[in-house]
């Protein structure tokens, strides 16, 4: 078992499985996030990790008329391997699997693109919340209520893409491993 949590401590995992890939990234921003000269990722299953402390907003998990009222804290780019590396996407030789990371790393952008203005709107209803609870006049109200209406919209949008981004990872994963990229294992 290895232990986790996020920078902020206010979620804490446990990892049980093996990973499925690691690497070392030596750009200024993983540097500057670890205080090394790298940062380490890996990836992994879903199914091997637990949240022991805290609470993870699952989009998969939304109902249809329910918001994700809730920040994803993105704060860094998260694709800077493959955006400092793009050029060596040539190099494979495989047409398929190029086609696939290409349209993995799209989708994941995007996916990451959509919960920061999902960000966006959770603050303006946020914002048109307090501004009701300091005024009570029915503008506030309805504006709030308004963006909340917005939120539940956008997050039938989120839940879609997100489903597309699962699929289009397992296709990718076992892509790579067919190509002897990853090892073969009852991931």
């Amino acid at each position: 078992m290895y232990p986790g949590s996020c920078e902020c401590k206010s979620i804490q995992y446990k990892f049980t499985g093996e990973p499925l890939t690691c690497y070392a990234c030596h750009c200024t921003d993983c540097q500057t996030a670890s205080g090394s000269a790298f940062g380490l990722s890996m990836i992994i299953n879903d199914k091997d990790i637990e949240i022991i402390k805290g609470k993870v907003a699952k989009v998969e998990s939304l109902n249809d008329n329910e918001a994700l009222a809730f920040y994803y804290p993105l704060v860094s780019d998260f694709f800077t391997i493959y955006n400092g590396n793009s050029f060596l996407i040539g190099r494979i030789k495989d047409n398929d699997l190029r086609k696939q990371i290409i349209k993995t790393y799209t989708l994941a952008k995007g996916m990451v693109d959509s919960f920061r203005l999902n960000n966006d709107l959770v603050s303006k209803w946020e914002f048109s919340e307090k501004l009701y609870a300091e005024s009570q006049l029915d503008v506030h109200k309805n504006q709030a209520v308004a963006h909340y209406q917005s939120l539940i919209e956008y997050a039938k949008s989120l839940k879609e893409s997100h489903k597309l981004l699962k699929q289009e990872t397992s296709s990718l994963l076992r892509a790579l491993r067919k190509n002897g990229v990853l090892n073969e294992k009852d991931n």
